[in-house]
């Protein structure tokens, strides 16, 4: 609308975002109403029965590649993952919206296969999940900023440096060390600290809690970043493949 196209010519990066959010939205809210649909014409066993591997394909008029579907995990932290080879363009597309709207078909449309070069391309899309999500968990370990919370409670050290109960190393250490990027993990204990000293008031206690953490976690470099699980090749698991022929 008007008001993104002005935000776009005055560089606000945000509204790129804001529209990525909002494509992934419809696409899933598209798929789920595609996905009951289904379901209630089919039946959940019926779909469920289906063998892992399973092919087809589909004339689409301009278009021709091939569609893959994998999954990884167990049930409760299952990643799936949609990826389909434009042979026209020589690229991977993950959008879900795109693909979606590139394999939907009722129950009688005619089965089409091509001739394509199956397992080259299973390599490339293989090759490019497992890229993604390693460039995914290298963002995820990576913090690019300092939480508030940690400038606040260093500015409150600096206040306590020549606070006769306070040793002064220690506070300069632990100020320092409070000026590295934080991973959510350490925010969050970092927060219950202060929340504790806020109560007790006692500074000795929350510097020595805080030296803890410093000794615990050593230079941010060693602290315990959460990130997603390491992806292997063996944990894929091939759903499906379909062909889209022109």
């Amino acid at each position: 609308n008007f008001n993104t196209l002005r935000r776009i010519q005055a560089e606000d990066g945000t509204v790129i975002d804001e529209e990525e959010r909002f494509t992934q939205l419809a696409s899933s809210e598209y798929m789920l109403q595609h996905l009951r649909s289904v379901l209630d014409a089919e039946g959940r066993e019926a779909i469920e029965d289906l063998p892992d591997g399973i092919h087809s394909g589909l004339a689409k008029r301009g278009e021709k590649g091939l569609f893959f579907s994998f999954q990884a995990g167990e049930e409760k932290d299952k990643k799936h993952f949609w990826k389909y080879y434009d042979l026209n363009r020589k690229e991977i597309i993950d959008n879900r919206y795109l693909i979606s709207s590139l394999i939907a078909c009722d129950k009688d449309t005619p089965r089409v296969v091509a001739d394509y070069e199956v397992f080259k391309i299973q390599e490339k899309i293989i090759e490019n999940i497992l890229k993604t999500h390693q460039e995914q968990r290298s963002l995820q370990a990576v913090p690019k900023t300092v939480d508030p919370a940690q400038q606040v409670i260093a500015t409150t050290l600096q206040g306590y440096l020549n606070h006769p109960d306070v040793n002064r190393q220690k506070a300069t250490r632990a100020i320092r060390f409070l000026g590295h990027p934080f991973s959510s993990p350490l925010v969050k204990e970092l927060k219950k600290l202060h929340a504790e000293f806020q109560h007790s008031s006692d500074i000795v206690s929350f510097l020595d809690n805080i030296s803890s953490m410093a000794e615990r976690y050593g230079s941010i470099a060693d602290a315990r970043i959460e990130t997603a699980p390491e992806l292997r090749r063996e944990d894929l698991r091939l759903i499906c493949f379909d062909y889209i022929c022109s």
